[in-house]
């Protein structure tokens, strides 16, 4: 049985490679994700990041419906606020300096579909992450050298970010991108052995 995963996050990549999975790689449309999330209050987050997973992956299913497509949706949420990928390097350091000595939360939405028998696995993993009180030029200097532009949070835990990082609780990889064993469980249940 094929499994494609369809997402371009080389983390995502990096952690299948990590648990020896085989797959392809493929990807359907762009998706404008703030108009799903336009309206949505804090309590509405995770059925909506279960459909930006599901709908990343549903043209995926359609164009391979014998494959298995998994699909996923990552968010920082802090408070009643979504952190997404910063837009300029001053939105960067605001979205630290709001993490910086405080608790946040990384939720990931995992799905699993095929179309051809209509299987949808769907999961939701919240890992609780509390940064440590840094000043302003440490942040600065984070950013100068780290460059997470494309990052959620604006940082990334698997390299300089960890450093950042107090503890945390719950599932690391999920901080990464991909709830790894919450993510093998759908795999098996759907016929895909990963131990």
């Amino acid at each position: 049985m094929q499994l494609i995963l369809a997402s371009q996050s080389p983390r995502r990549r990096a952690l299948l490679d990590s648990i020896g999975l085989t797959y392809t790689v493929e990807t359907g449309p762009e998706l404008d994700e703030d108009a799903v999330l336009a309206d949505a209050s804090i309590g509405d987050f995770p059925a909506r990041m279960l459909e930006l997973a599901r709908r990343k992956g549903r043209p995926v299913s359609l164009a391979n419906p014998d494959s298995l497509v998994l699909s996923a949706d990552t968010m920082v949420l802090l408070d009643e606020h979504r952190l997404g990928k910063p837009a300029d390097p001053a939105d960067a350091l605001r979205m630290l300096s709001l993490l910086s000595g405080r608790v946040h939360h990384v939720a990931t939405a995992v799905v699993l579909q095929r179309s051809a028998d209509g299987l949808c696995l769907q999961e939701l993993e919240r890992t609780e992450v509390r940064f440590r009180k840094l000043p302003q030029e440490s942040l600065q200097r984070y950013l100068e050298r780290a460059r997470p532009w494309d990052k959620a949070g604006a940082y990334a835990i698997q390299d300089l970010g960890s450093l950042l990082v107090e503890r945390i609780s719950g599932d690391y990889p999920n901080i990464v991108g991909l709830p790894l064993v919450r993510t093998a469980q759908m795999l098996e249940k759907a016929g895909i052995p990963v131990l």
